[in-house]
């Protein structure tokens, strides 16, 4: 199996590369992981830490050159622990389902070997408390950029800065700053 997929892969990435990957009605997919980490003293003597790890599979299409639309997906799994000095340690582990909608654009030409982006992107969100088998819903909204790197005409890896605002309905509001590493395919159309 291994023998056929990696030759095959290797073509069909090879056979894509004389087509430009940013022309109005291409296609793109692929997606990003991330790990996080946070630390903080919220009051006196009280210390808060954990991580979040992500991934976030998406599809694009390229309404016009250097600018697609499409959709995201995203589920991220949380662990923290939080200990003051009145209280025992307290830890959660959560769950994040996300579907959201996204909007690319690609600052430099087309053919540019590296390019740089800009993302803003809107999710419902469905957040689940694995211990206390409780869940919330909210939105989310935010905008992440960096640097894109094409590998050939149509594979890309790229680093993402993001920023989300993130509305819970029963719950709270916050801000988080996540960094993401993500690799994305572009299909050329067919003209």
């Amino acid at each position: 199996m291994r023998k056929t997929f990696l030759p095959l892969l290797l073509f069909f990435i090879t056979a894509l590369q004389a087509h430009a990957q940013l022309e109005k009605k291409s296609w793109m997919a692929g997606g990003s992981a991330g790990f996080d980490f946070d630390y903080s003293n919220p009051s006196a003597g009280s210390t808060s830490k954990g991580f979040i790890f992500s991934l976030s599979p998406s599809a694009g299409y390229f309404i016009m050159d250097k600018l697609a639309v499409g959709l995201k997906l995203s589920s991220a799994y949380s662990q923290s622990s939080y200990i003051d000095p009145v209280t025992p340690e307290q830890k959660t582990k959560f769950l994040y389902l996300r579907v959201g909608t996204f909007a690319r654009y690609y600052f430099l030409k087309p053919d540019a070997k590296v390019n740089l982006i800009v993302e803003p992107a809107i999710f419902y969100s469905n957040s689940f408390n694995l211990d206390q088998g409780s869940n919330t819903s909210g939105f989310e909204y935010g905008v992440g950029g960096g640097p894109v790197f094409f590998l050939n005409k149509s594979l890309s890896l790229e680093l993402i800065l993001k920023w989300l605002k993130v509305h819970y309905s029963d719950r709270f509001t916050y801000n988080e700053i996540n960094a993401e590493i993500g690799l994305q395919i572009y299909f050329p159309n067919k003209k």
